[in-house]
């Protein structure tokens, strides 16, 4: 995926694993786990599910968000 921002309109593309993530389709993951099995950032993560590329759930008692396996395939097959 590649995106124009910035002052000068420079375009930056992310770079994703190449293979498929080693997820538990029903496995739960935290931002940053999601991010490393992704190979992006946190940050990356982040923008993705503000932006509704990626959906993100909630813990019911915590509030803690989290990605679930089945979401984070979905998410890297879109992007390849």
């Amino acid at each position: 995926m590649c995106v124009t921002g910035g002052s000068g309109g420079e375009r930056r593309c992310l770079i994703m694993i190449n293979e498929p993530p080693k997820v538990a389709k029903n496995g739960h993951y935290n931002v940053k786990q999601t991010a490393a099995l992704l190979g992006v950032s946190t940050k990356t993560i982040k923008k993705h599910t503000d932006a509704k590329y990626i959906e993100c759930h909630y813990h019911k008692y915590s509030g803690q968000p989290f990605y679930v396996g089945a979401e984070i395939l979905r998410y890297w097959n879109a992007e390849y």
